[in-house]
């Protein structure tokens, strides 16, 4: 991964954890102690960010700062529950399915 794609990884998942917690882009710039033109380009990756402002970013947010280098991903899973006491079973208790 190069610079680049780690800014908008980090810039996206910024974003994602603020719209998550209904913060408009002034009110967590001012959580944040900088400007929202700034918030800006940090969550669009047009600028590298310091450790400094990843740290008040973090606070802010209320997470722990490792939390904005991993990248947040939806899992859509669909769970069924299939009941084995309605399969045939051999002699030894193995159920089989047709």
């Amino acid at each position: 991964m190069d610079g680049n794609e780690l800014r908008i990884m980090v810039g996206e998942e910024i974003r994602r954890q603020r719209e998550s917690q209904g913060l408009s882009l002034h009110v967590f710039a001012d959580m944040a102690g900088t400007s929202y033109t700034h918030i800006w380009k940090v969550e669009n990756g047009k600028v590298n960010v310091g450790l400094d402002l990843l740290g008040r970013i973090s606070n802010a947010l209320g997470i722990p700062l490792r939390d904005l280098f991993v990248p947040h991903t939806t899992w859509d899973v669909e769970v069924t529950r299939h009941d084995l006491r309605d399969q045939p079973h051999d002699q030894t208790g193995n159920s089989h399915s047709s």
